[in-house]
């Protein structure tokens, strides 16, 4: 069955759509390698399609711009880490938590050096919803 584009995704024969080529031409590969005996594919057109999915599969990254990406999604981020971990290591200096201890540093106030901040359970910590992603949060 031929691969093809359309409006909603690249789809090969009734299957799909994918996102992306490489996902049909893994779809179609996997059906030919479990034992689909539909269109024969020439040996030609086999490694090309090969080809193409390890040419995809091994380009290289580029680490530094996707680093860059991050940062123009969020300039702040940065500063942000730095001082979720300054809690960390005043609440370590206090005795309150411990390295490996299971335990995650809350910040209910937000992330400034002097706001107030509560040592609890990760499953907990992680698990909270946040107010802004919750139904009916109306900003004052």
């Amino acid at each position: 069955m031929p691969i093809r584009h359309t409006e909603k995704g690249w789809y090969w024969g009734s299957k799909g759509p994918f996102k992306t080529k490489k996902k049909a031409l893994s779809v179609q590969g996997a059906a030919y390698a479990s034992g689909y005996k539909g269109e024969n594919l020439e040996k030609e057109s086999l490694m090309k399609i090969i080809e193409e999915v390890l040419e995809e599969f091994l380009e290289e990254r580029d680490y530094k711009k996707e680093a860059e990406r991050l940062r123009q999604t969020d300039p702040k981020a940065r500063e942000k880490h730095a001082a979720r971990n300054r809690s960390r290591r005043k609440a370590e200096k206090a005795g309150i938590a411990k390295k490996g201890d299971g335990n995650d540093v809350h910040h209910p106030e937000g992330y400034s050096d002097d706001a107030k901040t509560v040592v609890e359970p990760a499953p907990k910590n992680r698990g909270r919803k946040e107010k802004s992603r919750t139904k009916g949060y109306n900003k004052k």
